[in-house]
């Protein structure tokens, strides 16, 4: 099982459990757990969003990586205030480095899925198979760069 956080107080208001809402206390409730099966969503957006560097992710051991979720957000906006209707594809705008993200997880011995994640609203009037095709071709280039990714195995996922 995997469990991630929502960094953006737009998006935790209202919500229970808003303590979790930094990478580090999101490792320290997944290693309170006495359970091996549960680990951390590394999500690129929500890490970027906090204001985390990649380099947190290393102090995930070998397993605690359940899932690798990627996305990117535009560069002009408020962190405060942002909401998934600003998760764009991987590679939209670059401002999000998901390359060295990938790099680091195969570091580690990450070898679980890989998704890309953008707002279903940056999608409105394209066909699903050209939807397919980019986010496979943007997932290429990333894994690509960091050689780190099974590409025959990176589901795509539009959420928000």
């Amino acid at each position: 099982m995997g469990i991630g956080f929502q960094a953006s107080p737009a998006l935790r208001q209202g919500r229970a459990f808003q303590f979790i809402h930094t990478f580090d206390a999101l490792v320290q409730l997944v290693k309170s757990v006495v359970a091996e099966n549960v680990g951390v969503v590394v999500d690129t957006w929500q890490l970027h969003i906090s204001g985390e560097t990649f380099d947190v992710l290393r102090s995930l051991t070998e397993g605690q990586m359940a899932a690798l979720v990627l996305s990117d957000i535009p560069a002009d906006v408020d962190l405060e205030t942002v909401d998934e209707s600003f998760r764009l594809l991987p590679g939209d705008t670059g401002v999000i480095d998901n390359g060295s993200a990938v790099t680091i997880a195969k570091e580690l011995g990450f070898d679980g899925p890989v998704t890309a994640r953008a707002s279903r609203k940056s999608f409105t009037d394209t066909r699903r198979d050209r939807v397919v095709r980019l986010v496979r071709e943007r997932l290429d280039a990333i894994c690509g760069v960091a050689d780190a990714c099974e590409s025959d195995h990176l589901p795509a996922s539009t959420g928000g």
